[in-house]
């Protein structure tokens, strides 16, 4: 009797979901002209939209019928205008391009206070729906968040400080680092201070998009297990025979680093960018502190990847490294023949 209610049971199972695989269906043909066959030149949906014309009107009908004026949570659509590079933090909504600095924005109407993208055909949808274009994730300037908390709590210094009170709604402009791991995010910063940070935890309603992410050091990803070098762009003493095998750092690990520059390679003829690894950064890491002690450990830029904080630009050329390396040079080859010329002369 069991086997009998499991089997009908089944039956039903597979009915319900071959009826909700149609009602599915329909729903995504409502949408037909507007999906997109390719991730090219389109953005999918981070909430339910409705669509309105150049005024900011929602309209009735969108390429000939009604079903099409509202899309949904999820929806894949095509979009009319083409990305454009941007100087940074210049717009509201923009996108980060692979070097996680430089930034692209696809162009948007402002009406009123919001903005719209162009889909075509006369329609437009509000920016604050969207959360991805072209596969990458939409980052917002600001964005207001609502705040749950049983009591009201300070936040900030001095001319930052505020009190914070339930169901306050509150604008926010960056999430912050934790210095030993900088994907944690605790926090959003409160637009406007410096000093005025909002725990994560109170927040209920959270941005749609992306935030740009606040540091005060600036933070590279590591792409594999690497070594460390000196300030000669050699392997560090510490990984060379008979530890050739040991790489200090590995794939996924987040590092503070302060400089970027350009060290000359003579074995290999040409000059590479290294980052500084910061001496003194408070983490308590043993292998960071052992490997960066001296404040003389550099890590290859192509082994990284800028995550977060300030953006480093090099503080030479490659022209200047190869000169500086055989200045240094013939400085030893001139401390050398000095020390040579003591000993003939003891």
């Amino acid at each position: 009797m069991k086997l009998k209610k499991r089997v009908v049971l089944g039956a039903i199972g597979a009915v319900a979901s071959v009826l909700a695989l149609g009602s599915f269906a329909t729903v995504s043909q409502t949408n037909e002209v507007l999906a997109a066959t390719t991730t090219t030149n389109t953005m999918k949906l981070v909430h339910g939209a409705y669509v309105y014309n150049k005024n900011g009107k929602r309209l009735k009908r969108f390429q000939g019928s009604r079903y099409k004026t509202h899309l949904y949570k999820g929806a894949t659509v095509k979009f009319a205008d083409k990305l454009e590079s941007i100087e940074p933090n210049t717009k509201q909504y923009f996108l980060l391009d692979d070097d996680n600095y430089h930034q692209t924005w696809l162009p948007y109407t402002k009406i009123g206070k919001s903005y719209y993208y162009n889909i075509g055909s006369g329609g437009y949808i509000n920016a604050a729906n969207v959360g991805q274009i072209n596969q990458k994730p939409l980052y917002t300037a600001e964005a207001t968040v609502k705040v749950k908390t049983p009591n009201s709590f300070p936040v900030g210094r001095g001319k930052d400080n505020m009190m914070i009170k339930n169901n306050q709604k509150i604008k926010v402009d960056r999430t912050t680092l934790k210095q030993e791991d900088p994907s944690t995010v605790p926090s959003y910063r409160i637009s406007g201070t410096k000093t005025g940070f909002l725990a994560k935890s109170v927040v209920v309603t959270p941005p749609r998009q992306k935030l740009l992410t606040f540091s005060g050091y600036t933070y590279v990803l590591v792409n594999d297990s690497i070594n460390t070098f000196n300030n000669k762009g050699e392997v560090r003493e510490n990984q060379q025979p008979p530890f050739e095998a040991y790489r200090p750092f590995g794939k996924g690990d987040k590092l503070p680093v302060d400089e970027l520059l350009y060290i000359w390679l003579p074995k290999e003829n040409k000059a590479e960018l290294f980052y500084h690894l910061l001496g003194d950064s408070g983490m308590g890491d043993i292998v960071y502190v052992d490997n960066s002690k001296d404040n003389l450990s550099y890590l290859k830029a192509d082994d990284c990847k800028y995550i977060g904080g300030p953006f480093l630009t090099p503080v030479n050329t490659p022209e200047q490294a190869k000169a500086d390396t055989q200045l240094a040079t013939s400085t030893e080859k001139s401390d050398l023949q000095k020390l040579i010329d003591q000993e003939n002369v003891v």
